[in-house]
């Protein structure tokens, strides 16, 4: 008897089994939690200040940044003293140092590392001249400089190149009279090789802003471009707009800033008219854009903030989850790491008065540099 007490103490004592439609029904909820769960656990990973790479040469504008595709390092361009430095991402010390009379740069602006190559695009080229160097070859010499076939267009600007697949795209701004354009072309990264354009979008960019920053989404089904006009008063800023509704946009002239989106085939053609767009109410000057994943970076230097979005959750970049001002006086690119747990961003270092950037005043303390944010649970 006493056996079989503790036998059914036992039994009393054990959990009741769920049935097979109670546990279908926990594993239906389970699975739909999860992106919530996964969705809240991203909103709270905020970006926070690891490193600061100062610029220990001559004072210089440091415009863009570019990871190689598996992330081991980065490249950034300096264009005051002509030189593309590529870091090691891990020590954060130089490789290599792209420097003249080889590499015979001419105000570095755009920089795209792609698994074999680093493509440079020249701000002082006119028309634009993008050349190709070998990472594997210390020699420092281009193995192509390609003159974009459009005499008009000048300075490819500044996140100004993106690659996702060979479909090669750029953004081109501020060509005396012209507001720019995005072009894409075919590039062999086998051969080092940018071929012949595969479309042009210019049309849309004028009245409205010149060209700035250009990127593929995660699809590679589309490209975003931001495009910025410089400060205007608010009597100036209406004639320009009159103008423009009064001639087609063909006389008044840039007097927005914002983001747009166009889509973008397997053969390089963008779509006729942007699939969305975002016209900023006041004034910024967005001057980089980068997408990776569900991410999406944005620099605004009049305000002194690199601007992080969810895309999931704000497609239409209205509420930034994470504004970063820390450090930062005049930030210019910024790239996510391939694996997402750094954004890398280049400071130029200079003042802004009265929205108008002082592009040949260096502050002091040096400000000119790169900064280097790490992903933490926040």
């Amino acid at each position: 008897l006493e056996g079989l007490g503790g036998v059914q103490r036992a039994r009393l004592a054990r959990p009741p089994s769920r049935s097979r439609g109670a546990a279908s029904r926990v594993t239906q909820i389970t699975a739909a939690a999860a992106p919530m769960l996964l969705e809240s656990m991203q909103m709270h990973m905020r970006f926070e200040l690891g490193s600061t790479i100062p610029n220990d040469g001559p004072p210089s504008l440091i415009n863009e940044v570019s990871f190689h595709p598996d992330g081991r390092l980065f490249a950034a361009s300096f264009e005051n003293v002509n030189e593309i430095r590529i870091l090691d991402t891990q020590t954060l010390e130089p490789i290599r140092v792209l420097r003249n009379p080889a590499a015979a740069l001419n105000r570095p602006h755009g920089v795209l590392v792609t698994g074999s190559h680093v493509l440079v695009a020249n701000k002082g080229d006119r028309p634009g001249r993008i050349q190709v160097f070998r990472l594997d070859d210390a020699s420092g010499d281009p193995v192509q400089s390609f003159t974009t076939p459009f005499a008009h267009l000048a300075e490819g600007h500044p996140h100004s190149m993106a690659l996702h697949g060979r479909r090669l795209v750029l953004a081109y701004c501020e060509d005396w009279g012209r507001e720019g354009s995005i072009v894409s072309h075919d590039f062999d990264d086998a051969e080092g090789r940018i071929g012949e354009p595969l479309d042009i979008h210019e049309r849309w960019f004028q009245g409205r802003g010149d060209g700035k920053g250009i990127c593929f989404d995660a699809s590679g089904a589309h490209v975003f471009a931001t495009f910025q006009s410089d400060w205007l008063l608010r009597r100036e800023r209406f004639v320009r707009r009159l103008k423009n509704a009064l001639t087609g946009r063909r006389r008044g002239g840039p007097s927005r800033n914002g983001i747009v989106k166009f889509a973008i085939d397997a053969q390089g053609r963008f779509s006729c008219e942007p699939v969305w767009t975002k016209v900023c109410d006041g004034f910024c000057r967005l001057e980089n854009i980068h997408v990776h994943g569900d991410r999406a970076v944005v620099t605004d230097p009049d305000a002194a903030t690199v601007r992080v979005y969810d895309m999931r959750s704000d497609p239409g970049f209205e509420r930034p989850v994470q504004e970063i001002r820390e450090s930062l006086l005049f930030p210019h690119g910024a790239k996510f790491s391939p694996d997402g747990e750094l954004l890398l961003v280049s400071d130029n270092g200079i003042p802004v008065v009265d929205h108008d950037p002082q592009w040949r005043e260096f502050v002091s303390p040096r400000k000119d540099r790169l900064l280097l944010f790490r992903l933490r649970q926040g």
